[in-house]
């Protein structure tokens, strides 16, 4: 084996100062690298995607939850899809590391929790924003991202939001911002705005899905707010949903009794559900997000609460009820706490544009075919 180490490293590690390629060598030994990718991986805690090579062997490995995409074909490995330039790209899934082609499962971290939900959501939060002077928050107004500025308050904070002219959110927007006394900057979408970003959008998602269009034009545009301001990280709200059971469609499966297996499996995917959507729309604009509630050991503990605690019937049109709890508790007023979840392509407006104006004189299937 050769002593040589090419790393490549996309991320940040929270529980240790140093850098990666030095906590990589402290485990390695200049003879098994595949031991010490394995011993690396359950020390390290942090969003990240990385490739090791010693000359003769290849690693790449990511986070648990697949916060950071890495993509590979063949020899070959991108932090980012459109990098690589060929077909038969794939991406690696979160849980396995792949050494020399090959698919090695990881073993989960096992988490001794002794901590109340309130408590990791806090150490998440503040472990993200380490060494940040200014804090940007995508902000919709709905309780996942009005939790995370409620409990950063006190710090120099700034909330973005993006809503289209006239919109009736926008000003809902504006009125949680106010009750939390924090700045709020937003961004009028006008049709224009919403044309000239496609390209850009359809370009990461590579796919003709309303809902993912709408989502991602929402980040995209959020996020290059973001980076006007010369801010280059990000907090978001992504993942509270499938964690506490935000979803309109989790009602069906309480009343099937399936919720639990649902909201696992939705954690399992998100990484190419959503996740690959929204590092790829804000790496754009070269801005990273980070996403506290997709914490490893918060997700450990979320996934065991109560699905009682989550929804309370079949008929529960608020759902995510333990999430609700804990922010009305911390001080968010009772009509934001409790106000139903509008998904982020409706509440903007985007979703609106996009149908009735902007994809109806563009060919979205001939354009990802072009690519």
């Amino acid at each position: 084996m050769s002593d040589f180490l090419n790393i490549s490293f996309n991320g940040t590690i929270y529980n240790n100062d140093n850098n990666f390629e030095d906590i990589f060598k402290r485990f390695y030994n200049g003879t098994n690298l595949l031991e010490a990718v394995l011993e690396v991986v359950k020390l390290i805690d942090g969003d990240y995607a990385f490739s090791i090579s010693d000359g003769e062997n290849l690693v790449l490995a990511c986070d648990y939850i697949g916060t950071k995409p890495l993509y590979y074909v063949d020899d070959q490995f991108s932090f980012y899809k459109g990098n690589l330039g060929y077909d038969g790209v794939k991406k690696l899934k979160p849980g396995f590391i792949i050494y020399n082609g090959k698919e090695i499962p990881v073993p989960p971290k096992e988490f001794e929790l002794d901590e109340s939900l309130e408590e990791l959501l806090k150490e998440s939060i503040f472990k993200r924003i380490k060494n940040l002077n200014e804090i940007p928050i995508i902000f919709s107004g709905g309780v996942d991202s009005s939790l995370i500025a409620l409990i950063l308050k006190k710090y120099p904070i700034k909330l973005y939001a993006v809503r289209k002219e006239g919109s009736k959110d926008l000003e809902y927007v504006k009125k949680v911002a106010n009750s939390l006394n924090l700045p709020l900057k937003s961004k009028v979408v006008t049709e224009d705005i919403v044309k000239d970003a496609l390209p850009d959008v359809l370009r990461v998602i590579a796919e003709n899905n309303l809902m993912k269009i709408g989502v991602g034009m929402t980040i995209y545009l959020a996020s290059q707010m973001i980076s006007q301001d010369g801010y280059k990280v990000a907090l978001s709200g992504q993942g509270a949903d499938e964690l506490f059971a935000g979803y309109n469609r989790y009602l069906k499966s309480y009343s099937n009794k399936t919720l639990q297996e649902e909201l696992e499996f939705d954690i399992a995917n998100i990484h190419h559900v959503n996740l690959e959507r929204d590092y790829g729309v804000s790496a754009l604009n070269n801005v990273e997000l980070r996403m506290p509630y997709l914490d490893e050991k918060l997700v450990y503990y979320a996934l065991k609460i109560p699905i009682t605690e989550k929804i309370n019937s079949s008929e529960d049109v608020l759902r995510k009820r333990v999430l609700r709890d804990l922010a009305f508790n911390l001080g968010l007023d009772k009509e934001f706490a409790y106000r139903p979840k509008k998904a982020a392509q409706y509440g903007t407006g985007i979703d609106k544009l996009l149908r009735k104006k902007v994809l109806k004189n563009f060919d979205v299937d001939n354009f990802i075919n072009s690519l």
